[in-house]
């Protein structure tokens, strides 16, 4: 996979500053989490691999927001990262496309937000697959092209993070074909706005900061970044929703 090294080289150097934004504001992101996980019919009988995992954030959003005790396993190239994912779910650090992991061991699959850092997803997709018991779900989700959510991260975070972005953008359609590729049936695809939700425009622009490890600029100078490029409305109970969006899909095993 060609970017595996350039995914480890971005997380181990800043996953950290991720991990202390989700634990300063961990509920900033969940209308993009619940828009992945309402697209699962999920038990606490299912076996859920996550991938890549970064420092947990789906797998603890799983038990956060009571949505199933069903059995984790985390799979995260990085292992700085990787190092902040709670003990209790079982976590691997290792190529996503190359886990070694048993094939048939899953009934589902979740990737949120981490594909737009490798280039070719073909292999992932087939790694997926090879993991998933027949009819088990595969859900996912990442920054679509054409947005204002990819231009910030490739021109703003790009500019003041010391490792740049470079994100390769999921295109209309591009899920589906990957499905279809690697022998899924799909399910749904389509782009989703999935406001992240902030008290002011304060936390806003410090959580962003450490987020995407923004580095000689000030926070406020990150939320007026936000506000012009992204977008930013008033919420029904006087938050400020942050407009960003996700690309999100489901496939199913065949």
């Amino acid at each position: 996979m060609k970017l595996t090294q350039n995914y480890q080289d971005i997380f181990n150097q800043r996953g950290h500053l991720y991990n202390a934004a989700s634990s300063i504001c961990p509920t900033a992101r969940d209308n993009e989490l619940l828009t992945l996980l309402q697209l699962l019919e999920i038990t606490d009988h299912d076996q859920l691999c996550d991938a890549p995992a970064g420092g947990g954030f789906v797998a603890e959003g799983i038990r956060r927001l009571n949505f199933s005790n069903c059995t984790i396993t985390c799979v995260e190239p990085a292992e700085r990262f990787a190092a902040a994912i709670p003990t209790v779910f079982s976590t691997h650090v290792c190529p996503i496309d190359q886990t070694q992991l048993p094939a048939n061991r899953f009934t589902i699959v979740t990737s949120l937000a981490g594909l737009h850092h490798v280039q070719d997803r073909n292999g992932i997709f087939k790694e997926w697959r090879r993991l998933l018991k027949k009819a088990g779900q595969c859900v996912v989700a990442d920054v679509g092209s054409d947005t204002a959510t990819g231009f910030f991260l490739n021109s703003f975070v790009d500019r003041y993070c010391p490792g740049g972005h470079k994100g390769f953008f999921f295109e209309p359609g591009e899920f589906t074909s990957l499905f279809t590729a690697h022998n899924f049936k799909t399910v749904s695809e389509q782009l989703q706005t999935v406001a992240w939700r902030f008290n002011n425009r304060s936390e806003m622009g410090t959580f962003c900061k450490n987020l995407f490890g923004l580095e000689e600029i000030t926070a406020e100078y990150v939320a007026r970044g936000l506000e012009e490029i992204v977008g930013t409305q008033e919420g029904d109970h006087g938050q400020l929703d942050l407009q960003w969006q996700l690309r999100y899909a489901k496939g199913i095993a065949q």
